[in-house]
């Protein structure tokens, strides 16, 4: 059986495997923004921080 996807035939254990390499690379891109904003408050309060001091 196919499914037709952007005018492309395309089995759906194919389609699986992009759709699950698609969801895997969103995620990887979420973690890094997570990081870089976790990283980003983590600076913020050290800042804040020493101006107490």
């Amino acid at each position: 059986m196919t499914w037709e996807v952007y005018g492309a035939s395309v089995d759906l254990e194919s389609l699986g495997t992009a759709i699950q390499a698609h969801l895997e690379s969103k995620i990887r891109e979420q973690q890094k923004h997570i990081s870089s904003l976790r990283k980003s408050i983590c600076s913020d309060k050290i800042e804040a921080l020493s101006w107490k001091l």
